[in-house]
């Protein structure tokens, strides 16, 4: 009766955790766009900023769930930031100085949307449009000023593997059965690979790099084509197996159906047309994209690059400003806002981020103002203590850069509460009843034994 006891105890404090536990079936923080100051390109630039204010204008927030389906109304979107830079030239001869403002990336909820059009970004100086030229470059990760900097060229860059004229060999294979045959193959170490399509990975075996394709039950799958650097074919140690764990070798045969030769160009056109994109930065983001890939991974699959390529693009307008001796030029600049949405709380809460770091590529900066335009509540403000007018405005100034980038957190209405996924606790209570059934069974049967071994003891003794 002790060992029943110790489990029923068991089973209830393992109920008292499930309950307070709340795992989330779906996703339930979805990644904005962070907004940024611009940089300066110019060497030994003598500009400062002698002020710098920012007008957020949250007029409306995203909506909980956006579906591929639904991205324009992303565009409609009315919520802005504006920066306004007082840019002061105490030197004694004009200063052009060469600018950049990055856009970031889609919000996670708007991946493979066209957010980033001209219509909704305004750059002015003292109040007249500037021209400015839209700039890709290909960065996987989070936003990096240096890479954006080294990367935005003007001029196709080099690599001793990856460029334009780079000779690749194409070869057509088809396998003789599709009744469930994982095809490996290797390659030496420090070669790169491209694939039509991969199924298994893996770079260490005896020095080399060994990948492979698993075909099913469809005819369909019974053909790919590898793409190799130069004219002669380095593929080796081409095995079958029962599954990709190449445990279990089978008899099979792979046909080399033909070869074609092509160069790396040929297969940067197949990539996808980005708007406004030059030929320069679209051939850079090709390069950068497959050596940025090779280092991790030396095989890559084809079928896979055209979605890399578009989603790690960051762009931006590169633009001019000219600032006359001893004089101050206000360069504005106008920005749409897509915050990150965190649906753990009811209602969501909606994060900012400006990157305000920037500025510091200055030769000096005095001050910054900051006012925050909506109707709803922030909770939490990162750039100090906010103050709120009789208009409803929020207020805040300072003397020279915040120690860490701007970012605060708003709500629409009402006290958010901690969201519960009900879905995940009915499946954790019917697991939790599966257990309690099988442990009351089991502590049945034991105590059962234990009656049957007492009894017997007992006659034993009784004889």
């Amino acid at each position: 009766m002790k060992l029943l006891r110790n489990v029923l105890i068991a089973m209830l404090l393992l109920a008292a955790a499930v309950t307070e536990v709340s795992a989330n079936s779906a996703l339930m923080y979805w990644y904005g766009s962070d907004s940024s100051d611009v940089y300066m390109l110019s060497e030994d630039c003598p500009v400062t900023v002698s002020h710098e204010k920012l007008t957020f204008n949250i007029n409306q927030l995203p909506e909980d769930r956006y579906t591929f389906d639904n991205h324009s109304s992303l565009n409609e979107l009315d919520s802005t930031v504006t920066a306004a830079y007082s840019f002061h030239n105490p030197a004694d001869y004009d200063v052009t100085a060469t600018l950049y403002f990055p856009f970031g990336e889609n919000p996670y909820y708007a991946l493979g949307a066209k957010l980033f059009t001209s219509e909704r970004y305004l750059i002015t100086a003292d109040g007249k449009p500037v021209n400015r030229q839209l700039r890709y470059h290909y960065q996987q990760g989070d936003f990096d000023i240096a890479e954006a900097i080294r990367l935005l060229q003007d001029e196709k860059i080099t690599d001793d593997i990856f460029h334009g004229d780079a000779v690749i060999t194409r070869y057509d294979y088809h396998i003789e059965t599709y009744a469930g045959i994982y095809c490996d193959m290797a390659i030496p170490k420090g070669r790169i690979a491209l694939i039509s399509r991969i199924s298994g990975y893996d770079d260490e075996v005896k020095g080399k790099t060994h990948f492979g394709v698993f075909y099913g039950i469809s005819e369909d799958e019974m053909d790919f084509s590898v793409y190799l650097f130069g004219e002669n074919n380095y593929i080796e140690d081409i095995g079958f197996y029962t599954t990709a764990a190449c445990e279990e070798e089978v008899d099979n045969t792979l046909t080399l159906k033909g070869t074609e030769k092509m160069k790396l160009k040929d297969l940067l056109s197949s990539m996808p047309v980005i708007e406004g994109m030059n030929e320069v930065d679209r051939y850079n983001c090709f390069v950068t994209m497959l050596r940025k890939t090779s280092e991790v991974l030396p095989v890559i699959s084809i079928a896979e690059i055209s979605s890399m390529f578009e989603e790690n693009l960051t762009c931006g307008y590169v633009y001019k400003l000219t600032v006359p001796a001893g004089k101050t030029v206000i360069n504005e600049v106008t920005a749409p806002l897509y915050p990150s949405i965190d649906h753990r709380y009811n209602p969501p809460y909606y994060d900012f981020t400006y990157l305000s770091s920037p500025a510091k590529t200055w030769a000096g900066f005095n001050d910054l103002d900051i006012e925050i335009n909506t109707t709803h509540v922030i909770t939490e403000f990162s750039g100090g203590q906010l103050s709120r007018g009789a208009d409803g405005v929020y207020r805040i100034h300072l003397e020279g850069l915040p120690e860490k980038e701007i970012t605060f957190r708003l709500y629409k209405s009402d006290n958010p509460v901690p969201q519960k996924d009900t879905s995940y606790n009915i499946i954790s209570w019917f697991i939790l009843g599966a257990m309690g059934l099988a442990l009351i069974i089991f502590v049945a049967l034991i105590i059962l034994i234990i009656k049957l071994i007492s009894r017997r003891k007992k006659r034993k003794q009784n004889s």
